[in-house]
């Protein structure tokens, strides 16, 4: 066994054995809770009663007399407390009545002091345990350091009924937590080698506190007041908050581990209402704002915050909540500082510093809790109050969605003004365009004529997509441009409410911005099926000019498939984890983490159309049957897939990929266009020949038509990706006729080019 497992044993035994000692003297002697004054040897006059002691639920009161027969007690001088007793004897208008001490008729207060430490002190033992369980080496000394901790506030009872030794353990303890924080901020990083501290250091620290200890309890035999206790707790703190801001460029290499803000979050809310509200106004004022078993309760912090960070990792979330009641905390400054200064106007009595900072304090704790109560009850109903907003972000999924299935301009277009008049809820929505040398307006509906002024048109030379203008009656939002032309969204105005407010123009701009995306995209497309049908059209073009451009084709694919899922789909499944923890008290953030993952699951699926994965691996055969079983589930088509391909090996990559192409363009066709409810698709290598059958029952097409010509560019695709690999392909359709497709490839003939 090491040396460290001994010494942690050796601590945790002696720990564990304080702690059985201590509890033990709270059940044998009850906290009597009186302070009294020696009038003669066995004469006391009671000065205090303490509001949570068994004394104040008896009728005992400030200016009895108590009658103490025990010997020892006739050398008290001045005031000092009246405790371990098992009977106490008040004199009452000269008359004796004596009452038995113990734990029957108590306050709740008094409960609360005996039962909360205990319990503090339980909690932390098994926490502990279950960490070292799990974490072995790791959690030994955060385990250790929360055991002093929840020994200090089980001690602080024994130290209330006038026992010394538990004077002494409450001191030494709450002296140990400043340094021993610092101490595992030094060392709990056991996996980088990183020196933050000097040899002597902490040793130094621990002779600190143990001197410390010394001088306080020596202090506190010959004086009796426990101002030096808090004293030299507050000047250990400073000490160590001191270290950590020199030491800080050492520390920052491991400042961001989890165990590191595990116990930050935990210490930093648990300690701070025990110096602000006790130790410092004591030392200050002689007058705590909240008594020490009040602040000490937040003590429960440090069990809450390891099980929430250490066990379960999820910093972020803790950090962020605590960030948000700092806030609320800003927030309530003001109307806490407001009913403070009326109460001052208007209540004539006269308050004492002290009484006045308890007024700040429980008005400020009571507008955290309405601003967190609010917070909670506003998750519930924000989809009633914020529905507007979900409908934008429901609408900007549709429409985009909806929009990478469009295949021409006037298709977006269209689908564009549908989706604003519905949205914004206005009676006219048109597409104007603006030609910038003329300076004058065009509209694409002729039957619309009605006249356009604007305001500032001719002063602007450049405007930005998104850009929204007034004009009479209406807005216009710029949605594409080129040298020139601008192309406009005319917004007529609404009549229930005209003005755009800013949710409104955002979503505008969104939706503009995308439709610019897309309608360029189509100017690129049209651009390069242009050039391609132009040098394609002659009859002696050589087939290398296709495998080129479909090659290109393909790393493009490959690439930005590989873009996509590194970094997008990363980061999206990233953003998911990151909102899981906040899904549960946030009914809206449920809303979108259902939305991140439905986009989620379409990037995935776009990636899949860019780069089948595995299709080296899967041959042809199974990488169609892959492509078919999604269409049928994805799309609901019935499609029958034949094969007769026994030897994969004799098909090179190019070939599957372009024939996957093939059926994949084909099968897309079947669902934007042909309507088709039956499809069978047959495979065959016969005589180093690879035969592709496609059969549709679609509403077929007109392939002599030049009406519909921007609908063929799939058939036109198709024909170039089999040219490209050297193969013959025939397609016959006619309108209601459904579509046939045969393809041949000579698999010897692919190999050697």
């Amino acid at each position: 066994m090491k040396s460290y497992q001994i010494s942690f044993i050796v601590s945790m035994a002696g720990i564990l054995f304080v702690s059985v000692y201590l509890i033990n003297t709270m059940l044998s002697y009850p906290l009597i809770g009186i302070h009294a004054r020696n009038l003669n040897n066995h004469l006391f006059i009671i000065t205090e009663v303490y509001p949570s002691g068994w004394a104040s639920t008896k009728p005992i009161e400030i200016g009895d007399k108590l009658y103490l027969p025990d010997l020892e007690m006739s050398n008290m001088e001045g005031i000092r407390k009246i405790e371990k007793l098992k009977s106490l004897t008040i004199i009452k208008e000269h008359r004796k009545v004596t009452f038995d001490i113990n734990h029957q008729d108590v306050t709740a207060k008094y409960l609360f002091n005996l039962f909360f430490p205990v319990v503090f002190f339980l909690i932390n033992a098994g926490l502990s345990v279950y960490m070292l369980v799990k974490s072995k080496k790791q959690s030994s000394y955060p385990s250790l350091f929360f055991m002093v901790i929840s020994l200090s506030y089980l001690s602080a009872g024994v130290s209330a009924r006038d026992i010394f030794i538990g004077t002494i353990i409450t001191s030494t303890s709450m002296f140990l937590c400043p340094i021993m924080l610092i101490h595992y901020l030094g060392t709990a990083n056991f996996n980088a080698n990183v020196k933050v501290f000097k040899r002597y250091t902490i040793p130094m620290l621990y002779l600190l506190v143990i001197v410390l200890s010394i001088v306080t309890n020596t202090l506190y035999v010959l004086n009796r007041e426990k101002i030096y206790y808090l004293v030299a707790f507050v000047l250990l703190t400073l000490l160590a908050i001191t270290i950590v801001i020199f030491n800080f460029k050492s520390l920052k290499s491991t400042i961001n581990d989890t165990r590191y803000k595990a116990v930050l979050y935990a210490i930093v809310p648990s300690f701070s209402p025990f110096l602000l509200f006790y130790v410092l106004p004591e030392i200050l004022f002689k007058e705590a704002i909240i008594p020490a078993e009040y602040t000490a309760v937040c003590l429960f912090f440090i069990p809450y915050t390891t099980v929430y960070l250490t066990l379960n990792e999820q910093e972020a979330g803790y950090g962020f909540r605590l960030k948000r009641i700092f806030y609320y905390f800003l927030l309530s400054a003001f109307p806490s500082l407001s009913i403070l200064t009326m109460i001052h106007f208007f209540v004539t009595d006269n308050f004492t510093l002290i009484q006045q900072l308890r007024i700040f304090i429980i008005c400020s704790f009571l507008t955290v809790a309405f601003l967190s109560f609010k917070r909670g009850y506003d998750c519930r109903v924000e989809s009633k109050l914020y529905s507007k907003k979900i409908k934008f972000q429901d609408s900007l999924l549709t429409y985009f969605e909806m929009g990478r299935r469009s295949n021409t301009k006037e298709e977006v277009i269209l689908l564009l003004m549908k989706e604003v008049q519905t949205v914004l809820a206005v009676g006219c929505v048109r597409q104007i365009k603006y030609c910038r040398k003329n300076r004058n307006f065009c509209f694409a509906d002729s039957e619309w004529d009605r006249e356009i002024i604007l305001k500032e048109i001719t002063l602007i030379n450049e405007l930005q997509i998104g850009q929204i203008i007034n004009c009479l009656c209406g807005y216009l939002v710029l949605i594409n441009k080129s040298t020139e032309m601008y192309m406009f969204l005319y917004i007529e105005q609404r009549k229930s409410r005209p003005e755009l407010n800013n949710d409104d123009r955002t979503w505008l701009k969104t939706i503009a911005l995308y439709t610019n995306i897309l309608l360029q995209c189509f100017t690129y497309m049209h651009d390069i099926i242009a050039e391609i049908s132009s040098d394609c059209s002659g009859d002696n073009t050589s087939f290398m000019s296709f495998k080129v451009l479909n090659s290109i084709s393909e790393e493009e694919r490959r690439r930005l498939s590989k873009d996509i899922h590194d970094c997008i789909l990363q980061e999206m499944i990233f953003m998911y984890r990151e909102l899981e923890p906040f899904v549960a008290a946030d009914q809206n953030l449920h809303v979108l983490n259902n939305r991140l993952l439905e986009a989620i699951r379409y990037t995935r699926e776009v990636c899949y159309d860019l780069r089948p994965p595995f299709i080296t691996e899967m041959g042809i055969v199974d990488s169609i049957t892959a492509l078919v079983e999604r269409y049928q589930v994805n799309q609901g088509i019935c499609i029958e897939f034949i094969h007769r391909v026994e030897n994969n090996e004799l098909i090179n990559l190019d070939v599957i990929l372009n024939i996957y192409r093939v059926i994949q363009e084909l099968l897309n066709n079947a669902v934007k266009h042909s309507q088709a409810d039956y499809i069978i698709i047959s495979l065959s290598l016969k005589h180093d020949q690879l035969i592709l059958l496609y059969e549709d029952d679609g509403v077929g097409m007109d392939l002599k038509s030049k009406i519909d010509e921007n609908k063929h560019l799939g058939m036109l695709g198709i024909k170039e990706r089999v040219k490209s690999i050297g193969g013959e392909i025939m397609i016959s359709s006619a309108k209601n006729k459904g579509l046939l497709a045969r393809v041949i490839i000579g698999v010897q003939q692919s190999n050697s080019r």
